[in-house]
């Protein structure tokens, strides 16, 4: 199907597909690179290759040379052209985001279960803000860490003791949040689209831009 979500500005690109289609279908659209078909042939299971396609298609629709993608040691996807990027993925859904700046990305679909973990990485300052019996709330929270992780690309970040979301505007769609490591505090500002099946979190430093 078509895409479920964009949104392209002077800022970013941010793409979210619904994977309802089979793999023929990514193969028809696209002309794999070698390296790509390197990476195809390791998937084995049928669902992390049907993502792995998608994410290359989204790649593509925001006029991105597939050979400009690598990844780094932490194997976060990056660009040689300087620009920065971010992958999601999560159920049937796959989202991609591209900015001028450091960013991350995260989709999570709406389930239960989240509320089994939820004490592991809620703290304080996060549960001001929500309903502890909430999923989606608590759902939002964890897209905005996750997000915020993939940002930082920091070893062994703890999600409760070191992610702070200080605001949630969920009329506006926006939250701010703060990472601490060692003392040192990162401001961050956040956006948010919440859809009755997922929610999809989007992360930059708060550098005034945003």
């Amino acid at each position: 199907m078509p895409l479920s979500y964009s949104s392209d500005d002077s800022l970013y690109t941010h793409l979210i597909w619904h994977c309802s289609e089979d793999i023929n279908f990514f193969r028809s659209k696209l002309n794999l690179t070698n390296y790509e078909l390197e990476i195809l042939a390791k998937r084995k299971n049928s669902k992390k290759a049907l993502e792995f396609l998608c994410s290359r298609l989204l790649l593509r629709l925001c006029k991105l040379d597939p050979n400009d993608l690598s990844y780094n040691e932490f194997g976060a996807p990056k660009l040689k052209s300087g620009k920065f990027i971010s992958i999601s993925h999560c159920k049937n859904y796959v989202t991609l985001l591209l900015s001028n700046q450091s960013c991350g990305v995260d989709i999570e679909t709406k389930r239960k279960q989240i509320l089994n973990i939820k004490h592991k990485f809620l703290n304080q300052t996060d549960i001001k803000n929500i309903s502890m019996e909430n999923i989606s709330d608590i759902t939002l929270i964890w897209t905005l860490k996750e997000a915020i992780y993939k940002l930082c690309q920091y070893p062994g970040i703890n999600f409760k003791d070191q992610i702070f979301i200080s605001t949630i505007d969920i009329k506006n769609n926006l939250a701010n949040a703060y990472v601490d490591i060692d003392g040192s505090i990162t401001n961050l500002i956040c956006k948010f689209q919440i859809n009755k099946e997922y929610i999809c979190s989007k992360v930059f430093i708060d550098d005034g831009l945003s």
